[in-house]
């Protein structure tokens, strides 16, 4: 849907036939005006970005203004809003609500109408799409790859702006959810999302779900990119592939980072080579094991989140990704030009919850924590320090924070212990989830597997 605040602009190749229906589109208006309540229904369907002809969408925006205002909708109050927007005498002055007066069809199909003018809507943003596409790939400059991206973003632009989900009667949900809890308590109860690898983590959130956008925060250095890296080769081995955005590391290093989970050779030797026969021979064994895991790794540090929704979407359909991962999202680009930075934040989290909500995937998502953290007696993070946006903590369905004892107090009895905060569970239970951190290959265990190496 548009955003309901300005004229469209209409760019179509000029060869090409423009969708649209000057009939249907005065139809929907000549029905709201008989009976303004139509507007309730035709405004769940409609924006006035929606109508081709300029003066209509004047017309429905003045209509919806006057609804917000609680003003009744009549010939006489239309006119003075149209009349103090400006618009009155572009339209055709009052002589045009005539019209639409006098041509308009009985108001019960004021929806049906609507329809024909969504619909050609929609065809009219997939052809300006198309025309943009043909641009780039009749331009000697572009390479294959540069025209296959630009045409997946344009499509899922448009997919993301109209993206509508019919409605469904309580019976059906409830009957499809009864199925659902059935299949599980017949399979004993086992995950019903993708294992982290981490037993009680996976225990207290039954694995990722889809469409579940899950923050992963702290304060740097504290593990963020080491969790995200874990749960990914975990999943890997389990066999669910994923999608990794890393804004902050490049590919190789997160190569290296693999590699030494896999190999428990510390990245340090990898970087300058110092390893004896057996290191090395992991090193190999590790090599070998990474060649047979579906990860896929993105460092492109200006991604935006269509971007990555189209990129994602390939890999989906290519080479059966279930997950993606981001890293971290400070530091992704929002696409848009907005000043303040909180706001884009904003705009970049509403973005993943779409692509986690359209792809029907888990996003893992790092998140830098503010320093108040630190300025505390306890260290422990809350919500309110997930730095620069609540709209991160608001579109997220789990907030996990990880607090690692050691890292702020020299005597704590917690080495190599790392703390996994669930502080929001949209579906389920929060808790502190207790796990092993490898500082060495920086990698997070099951602390019950690895209790004698503390």
């Amino acid at each position: 849907m548009g955003n309901g605040h300005s004229a469209p602009v209409r760019e179509m190749p000029p060869e090409i036939a423009v969708p649209h229906s000057v009939e249907a589109e005065e139809a929907v208006l000549g029905s709201i005006l008989i009976n303004p309540e139509q507007l309730l229904r035709v405004a769940l369907v409609l924006d006035p970005d929606d109508f081709f002809i300029v003066r209509n969408a004047w017309v429905y925006e003045a209509m919806l203004h006057l609804a917000a205002q609680g003003v009744d909708i009549d010939y006489i109050t239309l006119n003075m809003e149209l009349q103090d927007q400006g618009h009155l005498e572009e339209i055709g002055g009052p002589a045009y609500l005539i019209n639409l007066l006098n041509g308009a069809p009985p108001h019960l199909y004021a929806v049906s109408y609507a329809g024909v003018v969504y619909r050609a809507s929609v065809r009219r943003l997939y052809l300006a799409a198309a025309s943009e596409v043909a641009q780039v790939a009749t331009a000697d400059d572009t390479t294959i790859q540069e025209v296959i991206e630009r045409a997946e973003r344009a499509v899922l632009s448009v997919a993301l702006q109209r993206g509508q989900h019919e409605t469904a009667s309580l019976a059906e949900l409830s009957g499809e959810d009864f199925d659902r809890v059935e299949a599980l308590r017949a399979s004993g109860g086992a995950l019903t999302g993708i294992p982290t690898g981490l037993c009680d983590l996976d225990n207290l959130m039954g694995g990722m779900q889809p469409e579940d956008v899950i923050i992963i925060a702290g304060r740097p250095g504290i593990g963020k990119t080491s969790l995200l890296l874990s749960i990914a080769l975990n999943a890997a081995q389990a066999g669910h592939g994923s999608f990794i955005l890393s804004l902050e590391m490049s590919r190789s290093q997160l190569v290296q980072r693999f590699k030494a989970a896999l190999s428990e050779v510390s990245t340090q030797k990898m970087r300058t080579g110092n390893l004896n026969d057996a290191e090395f021979a992991a090193f190999v064994e590790a090599t070998g094991k990474l060649s047979e895991l579906n990860i896929w790794i993105d460092d492109a540090n200006d991604t935006t989140p269509l971007q990555l929704m189209a990129k994602a979407q390939r890999h989906i359909q290519r080479h059966h990704v279930e997950f993606i991962i981001i890293d971290y999202v400070q530091l992704m680009n929002s696409g848009s030009r907005i000043d303040n930075r909180a706001q884009e934040v904003g705009a970049i989290s509403r973005g993943i919850k779409q692509m986690a909500r359209a792809l029907n995937v888990p996003v893992l998502v790092a998140a830098q924590l503010n320093r108040e953290v630190e300025n505390r007696a306890t260290k422990k993070p809350q919500l309110s320090d997930l730095r620069e946006s609540g709209s991160l903590e608001q579109d997220a369905d789990v907030v996990l924070f990880i607090h690692r004892e050691e890292v702020y107090k020299d005597d704590s009895d917690k080495v190599n212990q790392a703390d996994l905060i669930i502080a929001k569970h949209r579906n389920g239970p929060t808790g502190t989830v207790q796990t092993f951190f490898k500082k060495n290959i920086t990698t997070f265990a099951n602390l019950r597997k690895a209790g004698g190496l503390s």
